[in-house]
């Protein structure tokens, strides 16, 4: 079964890196996509964090698609 984005992501709250504090956000997040598209999610933390997204979340979603 393939993991979608935010599915992936829950795996690692509480980890000490900037995955984990990605995590923990997004776990206190109830509107965070659940859609699993790279455009519906980079568009929904532009608009929560008026442009200033989440400078890992770049990083973030590259090791998404790795596998990692």
């Amino acid at each position: 079964m393939n993991l979608t984005f935010k599915e992936w992501l829950l795996n690692f709250v509480n980890a000490s890196s900037e995955i984990g504090t990605f995590a923990n956000e997004v776990a206190q997040d109830p509107c965070f996509p659940e859609e699993n598209d790279f455009h519906i999610i980079f568009d929904y933390l532009m608009i929560k964090t008026r442009d200033q997204i989440e400078p890992h979340f770049l990083k973030i979603w590259e090791a998404y698609k790795r596998g990692l």
